[in-house]
């Protein structure tokens, strides 16, 4: 007597296949819902970028007003610069904001060297009423703008707030950098006088990868009127190219 052993059926091996198929979906579905919050953040999340450019509406002349202690109020021209913070990310980003870490300013031998008198600081948001340090939402490709430095007209300079250094030694009719620093220290420190600089700008956010970026600004002293002939001649600012900027790293990180 011969025993015949059937080997299984189509249908039974297709079901072992499709339990096991069903089994990997299972898992895959169970790792996406685990960690679907950061492959979410890995393709859609904020991304910080700052530019500048030697015009409206980064670099302007605008009417200055402020009161004086005895009630009157004053004018002067200024220049400011300011630099346009971009979210050119896919979701917004919360908490931003813009910290001057160091400032390299060229020497009399043509080198660049880290200005000691200076303290690290956040700097302020532009077009706000009491500007914040830190601006809560940034959508993405809506940029906003960021105080930098401004420059008053020299002959009212004595006249305005924490806008004299008699330590710089500065001409009466020499123009001087002033920082738009959160705070501006009682040691003058944040006056600039006409030079070569380099300013480190840091860039951060609660939900942003951290960007670091330079930007030179070159002040000769002179005060123009002419809006044109003040941003090509009296004042040069540019955004530092990578190979200037990890010149400038190193130079700041010794």
């Amino acid at each position: 007597m011969h025993i015949i052993v059937e080997q299984g059926s189509n249908w039974e091996k297709w079901t072992a296949i499709g339990t096991l198929v069903l089994a990997f979906f299972t898992l895959l579905a169970v790792g996406v819902a685990v960690f679907q919050d950061r492959i979410k953040s890995r393709i859609w999340h904020p991304t910080l970028a700052l530019h500048i450019l030697p015009q409206p509406p980064d670099c302007l002349k605008i009417t200055t007003t402020w009161s004086t202690r005895f009630g009157s109020v004053m004018q002067s021209d200024s220049y400011y610069l300011r630099v346009q913070v971009e979210n050119v990310g896919h979701t917004a980003a919360d908490m931003v904001e813009v910290y001057l870490a160091d400032i390299l300013e060229l020497n009399q031998k043509g080198d660049f060297e880290p200005r000691k008198a200076f303290l690290p600081m956040n700097l302020e948001w532009s077009n706000f009423e009491k500007p914040p340090i830190l601006l809560d939402h940034l959508s993405p490709h809506m940029p906003k703008h960021c105080g930098l430095a401004h420059i008053v007209d020299p002959k009212n300079r004595t006249s305005m707030p924490r806008e004299d250094n008699p330590s710089a030694n500065l001409k009466p009719k020499q123009t001087a950098l002033s920082l738009e620093l959160v705070v501006k220290p009682n040691s003058g420190s944040h006056l600039l006088p006409p030079g070569t600089y380099r300013l480190k700008l840091v860039l951060g956010a609660a939900n942003a990868i951290t960007v670091t970026t330079w930007v030179e600004i070159v002040l000769n002293g002179q005060w123009f009127d002419d809006e044109n002939e003040m941003l090509s001649k009296g004042l040069i600012v540019q955004h530092l190219n990578e190979a200037e900027s990890a010149r400038a790293e190193r130079i700041s990180c010794r």
